[in-house]
């Protein structure tokens, strides 16, 4: 993906005259483009599917996602009416179509149901052969991302920490507002970088984790891997805990903050409450042991 920002006033006016009717048009402002390059490991347009992936891409973000956002594959989590739900990974942007043989139409969720099944009709023929990011993963309790962001500070919990997932949720099937809920936790017995274990202690600890399951992931992404594993006793809830509530940011646009509620749980992050999209909180020393009972009483 490339962008050229700074583009001189000629070259405007030769790409103009190229592609427009150039009377009675003046360049102004700035000319931004994207390079077709289906070959780079970057986020890409690729409309003729070079890349495989059964339909075309786009430039596309993936921050602190858990589960899938609209932003990401069209479609959020199924939350049920008895407070269930079943998370929807976010797409695998890493692996061409056929390589990672994990799909959101052959695997399946703990209700029994095909991932694609949550999806919208209009939309499930373009997902279902598409391979899936499955991370964190609640059968071996593992997370890893492969960050030089605020995540990588991850890397410092300790054994004994709580790491808390929450991820967007939708009503299903009735659809109505979309909410963030914790999903699950971690009850740390490791962290820190790839590179700090050797090759045995790292399939021991990490087999199931997409980013070291996937050799050709981690040979790429090795060196700025961080990688946090539970314990047995970290748990995927059974019911979703709702946390946000609707805010606006400093510029006055939607954005889920904290809910009061969760804030005498949690504390307010130091005054940052936005949690959509959010970089990693860490709840403040003062309230710590009421976050951590609350988290452990959770089912």
């Amino acid at each position: 993906m490339g962008c050229n920002e700074g583009a001189s006033t000629a070259y405007a006016e030769d790409i103009i005259k190229k592609y427009f009717d150039p009377r009675g048009i003046k360049p102004s402002g700035r000319l931004q483009f994207f390079f077709h390059a289906p070959s780079s490991d970057l986020p890409v347009r690729d409309v003729c599917d070079e890349q495989g992936r059964g339909r075309k891409t786009e430039p596309h973000l993936e921050r602190n996602a858990v589960g899938i956002d609209s932003w990401a594959g069209e479609t959020q989590g199924p939350l049920f009416e008895d407070g269930s739900f079943e998370l929807v990974p976010i797409p695998d942007r890493f692996h061409k179509m056929g390589e990672n043989h994990d799909t959101y139409g052959n695997t399946k969720c703990r209700s029994g149901k095909f991932l694609i099944d949550y999806f919208p009709e209009s939309i499930r023929v373009n997902y279902k052969n598409s391979s899936i990011h499955l991370d964190p993963e609640f059968r071996t309790f593992t997370y890893g991302d492969p960050t030089r962001g605020a995540k990588r500070g991850l890397r410092n919990l300790k054994k004994g920490d709580l790491l808390v997932f929450y991820a967007g949720l939708e009503p299903w099937p009735q659809g109505g507002e979309k909410s963030l809920y914790i999903v699950g936790y971690f009850n740390v017995c490791w962290a820190g970088l790839a590179t700090g274990l050797n090759e045995t202690e790292l399939d021991a600890r990490f087999h199931n984790n997409f980013h070291v399951k996937h050799k050709d992931a981690l040979e790429d992404q090795r060196s700025r891997l961080v990688l946090v594993q539970g314990d047995q006793s970290s748990k995927l809830l059974k019911k979703a805990i709702p946390i946000s509530a609707p805010g606006k940011d400093k510029a006055g646009n939607p954005l889920k903050v904290l809910s009061e509620d969760a804030q005498t749980w949690f504390g307010d992050f130091g005054g940052r409450i936005g949690i959509q999209r959010s970089a990693p909180r860490w709840v403040p020393a003062r309230h710590v042991a009421k976050a951590a009972g609350f988290i452990h009483s959770l089912a």
